[in-house]
């Protein structure tokens, strides 16, 4: 997308289980890797799970461009 300028990747884990999750803040909101919330969630095809949320909930990011915060660089 064109304003995939001043992404943030913020290390996260979900608070039950201590499993680790990926938020790319973008605009100061929090974007969740939709592979972490399934594997929170145990399951085992991300692909289907962003077919059931709304296409203006979900957005595809280049997690190369992505800057990591300052404490994991």
């Amino acid at each position: 997308m064109d304003d995939e300028t001043g992404m943030v990747l913020v290390r996260s884990s979900f608070p039950v289980t201590g499993q680790p999750i990926r938020v790319v803040m973008i605009n100061d909101e929090p974007w969740f890797v939709t592979a972490d919330v399934c594997a929170v969630l145990g399951r085992t095809n991300p692909s289907w799970a962003t077919r059931i949320i709304e296409p203006k909930d979900t957005r595809t990011v280049d997690m190369r461009s992505v800057c990591l915060t300052s404490s994991e660089a």
